[in-house]
């Protein structure tokens, strides 16, 4: 049986038109075509909505999931996603996570190839910076009264709390406040070890600061006779 090449019939209809493909395997084969079904379909899928997992301060990915419709086969009728902000990369799957703060674009494709408007989201909440604690000992000479140890926290988000020396303070659990900064100064009458560790709104917890001081002498000298 001898194969020939595809042979390509085109069926009208009004203003609109259908390609028929059918691939011959004989010369005398005979094709019945009845009842062909079609819709022209030229419309631009819709973007309803791109919403994260989470709004609030995290360390972990955060996920965009996208809602798109199409007008002929509603959500079943898109093929592919496009999640961007620098090159435009198509996938089948309507979510796409993201370790970065960014402005998100985002596109859909339905069965027929009509391409949505670009949508898009931007993302604030990530963060996975550890913050910063530091700790300044003053006096660092010999003294009979007391020492004052100076703390210093530092956050490139929010700081939610610290713990010093097993004390743990809250200061804005959801960092909802916005504190990226605070000082605050502890005051010392014996010698002893100033250990602080600082925890941000994502859950980051930073490096344990620790000074220990031994320059408080209130022990009055004795005088041999």
């Amino acid at each position: 049986m001898a194969t020939y090449p595809f042979v390509r019939y085109l069926f009208a209809a009004s203003t609109t038109s259908c390609l028929v493909t059918c691939d011959i395997l004989s010369s005398s084969a005979t094709i019945l075509l009845q009842g062909i079904s079609y819709t022209n379909d030229v419309t631009k899928p819709t973007i309803e909505s791109i919403k994260p997992n989470t709004t609030a301060w995290t360390n972990k990915p955060v996920k965009l999931t996208v809602t798109a419709t199409d007008n002929v086969y509603k959500e079943g009728g898109i093929s592919k996603y496009s999640f961007f902000y620098s090159e435009d990369t198509w996938q089948t799957k309507n979510y796409k996570e993201f370790t970065e703060n960014k402005k998100v674009y985002v596109r859909a494709k339905d069965l027929a190839g009509n391409i949505s408007d670009r949508e898009s989201y931007t993302i604030t909440n990530y963060d996975a910076e550890k913050p910063k604690a530091t700790i300044t000992l003053s006096p660092t000479s010999w003294t009979n009264g007391s020492v004052t140890a100076t703390i210093k926290m530092t956050d490139n988000a929010a700081i939610a709390k610290y713990t010093i020396n097993g004390t743990t303070t809250t200061l804005d659990a959801d960092g909802s406040d916005g504190i990226t900064s605070k000082t605050i100064t502890k005051t010392y009458s014996s010698n002893t070890t100033v250990s602080v560790s600082v925890t941000d709104a994502a859950g980051n917890v930073s490096t344990t600061a620790s000074k220990s001081f031994t320059n408080i002498d209130k022990t009055a000298p004795v005088v041999s006779t």
